[in-house]
Formats: structure tokens, C-alpha cells, sequence
């Protein structure tokens, strides 16, 4: 091993100079990601380091939220293609010729010098709620990714819900409580407002599942239950896709949130038939089986149903 240094995380793509210049760029995790700095190293969306880890060159004129691809030609200028103004520059790292194209999207690029061909693989651009929702941060619109968000709901309870991570959705560390960076995690009493709050969340780390990018949040409030209102309901949702955004996304802060919420028609809200209709909700596994069973190793005994969830459903609430 020659050197070891770290370039950041959510690259993209690497290449190399002949003089040993190594360039990075980074898609919207790297460039927005929470990993534990607090300016991600590939903010800027793309560098130019030496062989030893020293930056030579960072993007300072695009905005790069996603840099989709990048290539050298003959003369190793640099060419790079990025989202969200889907420009295609070469630059020689002092001087750069900017192209407008009539197209969005890609995820391949080749230069050849000889032929003045420039060759784009292209796919078409995805959008989002969240994307429309929060620019100009644009996150979560890559479109070489799937974007899953995951919610689970319990009822607070003192006893099993001990610990929570550090978020600005669960309040400030009580005075002479350190932060740590390499846990994370902090027993409830370390919050100031540990005896009053009665709703808390787990936000985690973005992680990636089947070529899916998964953010996931746990919602602990004393008001989750069968009887929780829509607009209950709506409130904690709204916080918790917030707590999971922030947790993941420097840029992105509370008050920006807060500011949204306050502009949600709660009357239209409040005005969703309660509790819905079976055929009104859309959950995975609706037209699924519970079953419990036993395995002995060789066989599978019921112990309990299998039951179908759509009937379980109409005999606790009724035919809505």
C-alpha cells in the first residue's frame, strides 16, 4: 500500500491522469449525506485530489447535486454531466467550455478527440414529491436509484423505549451531556425534556437494499393507537419524514419543515373518512395471510389461522 486517505462517500465514478491526479464525483448522498462531518467531502460534487490526498481542484461555479458522469479525453480535460441544470463542461481546470443540451439524463459519457464525438447514454428523469418539496436541495431525485421511505408507528412506552438518537425532533441534550459521535444513541434521561415528551423518533442511517435507497423512522408517541385522528396521524407522518431527512441531510434543517407544515389544510385533513374502509387502504400484505407455525425440521404445523388480514380487519372495525 502506497498511501491511504479518505475521498468521501456516495462517489460515483473515479478516474485517474497519467500524472496520478485522481478525480472524484459524487451522486446525492455524497454531496448531501450526514456521515459524521459536518460539511460532507464531496459537497461540492466534484475534485481533483493529488496522489496523497490533497485537494487540487473542487467545483466551485456548478451546481452539482448529482454528478451523473464523468470522462477524460486525449488531453485529459475533464468532462463531466450533472443534474440538476444537465450542462455537459469540459474544463482544463482553469478554463471551461460549457454545452447547453436538449436532453436530461444520463449515466454514461465518452469523449473521443479524434472524432469530436461525444457519446451521452441517457434515461429518462424521474420526479419526485420530495424533489418539488424541498428545492433547492433537490435530494432524492438521482435517477439510477429507487427511493424508499419507511415509517413504523408504536405507542410510547417509558419502560421499552430507553434510547433515542440525537435530532433536533427529539429536543437538546440536557446541560453536561456530551455528544457522541461514535454511538449516537443516548438513554432518554439524557434529553432535557425527557420527563415532559411523550413523542420521539429513530431516524437511521440511509442504507441500500436491492439497489433501493432506504430511509427509515421510527414514530414513538403516547397517541398511536386504533383511535389516533387523521390529523394526529398526519402530524406525526409529517415529523417523522422530517426527522429521517434531517437526520440524513445536513443541509436540510428543522425550521424548514416547521415552515411547510404550517401550510398543510388540515381541513381537508381532517375531512378523510375515519377510520377508512378496507378498500380505501393500500398496505402491503392486504391481501395476505397471518399464520403462526411450528417447524420440527422436516414439517410445518398451524399453530394459529391462517387468518386473512382483509377479515381480521372487518371483524374488529366492521364493514365501514
Amino acid at each position: 500500500m502506497l498511501s491511504r486517505f479518505c475521498l468521501g462517500d456516495g462517489i460515483q465514478d473515479c478516474v485517474v491522469k497519467k500524472d496520478g491526479t485522481i478525480i472524484t464525483s459524487y451522486f446525492d448522498e455524497g454531496v448531501f449525506g450526514n456521515y459524521g462531518w459536518d460539511e460532507p467531502l464531496g459537497a461540492c460534487g466534484l475534485i481533483a485530489w493529488t496522489s496523497e490526498g490533497t485537494p487540487l481542484w473542487k467545483n466551485e461555479k456548478y451546481s452539482i447535486y448529482d454528478c451523473y458522469a464523468i470522462s477524460l479525453d486525449e488531453e485529459e480535460n475533464l468532462w463531466f454531466y450533472y443534474y440538476d441544470e444537465f450542462r455537459l463542461v469540459r474544463t482544463t481546470f482553469k478554463e471551461d467550455l460549457v454545452f447547453e443540451l436538449p436532453i436530461e439524463g444520463s449515466v454514461w459519457l465518452n469523449v473521443d478527440t479524434d472524432t469530436n464525438k461525444i457519446t451521452l447514454f441517457c434515461i429518462h428523469r424521474r420526479t419526485f414529491e420530495f424533489d418539488r418539496r424541498m428545492k433547492p436541495h433537490k435530494l432524492m431525485c438521482s435517477e439510477k436509484h429507487r427511493y424508499l421511505l419507511k415509517t413504523s408507528f408504536d405507542r410510547f412506552d417509558p419502560v421499552r423505549h430507553r434510547y433515542y438518537p440525537l435530532s433536533p425532533y427529539n429536543g437538546q441534550l440536557r446541560e453536561g451531556v456530551k455528544p457522541d459521535s461514535a454511538n449516537g444513541w443516548y438513554p432518554r434521561e439524557d434529553f432535557a425534556d425527557a420527563e415532559e415528551r411523550a413523542t420521539w423518533f429513530s431516524p437511521d442511517k440511509i442504507w441500500t437494499n436491492c439497489g433501493n435507497k432506504v430511509l427509515d423512522v421510527n414514530i414513538d408517541a403516547a397517541n398511536v393507537s386504533e383511535s389516533i385522528t387523521p390529523r394526529e396521524y398526519a402530524d406525526l407522518l409529517f415529523d417523522g419524514i422530517g426527522a429521517a431527512l434531517v437526520f440524513n441531510f445536513k443541509r436540510l434543517k428543522r425550521e424548514e419543515f416547521d415552515e411547510l407544515k404550517s401550510k398543510i389544510n388540515w381541513n381537508m385533513v381532517e375531512s378523510f373518512p375515519f377510520p377508512a374502509s378496507f378498500e380505501e387502504q393500500q398496505y402491503i400484505g392486504d391481501e395476505g395471510k397471518i399464520h403462526v407455525y411450528s417447524w420440527d425440521g422436516r414439517q410445518e404445523t398451524n399453530l394459529v389461522g391462517p387468518y386473512s388480514v382483509r377479515d381480521l380487519y372487518l371483524d374488529h372495525f366492521g364493514k365501514l
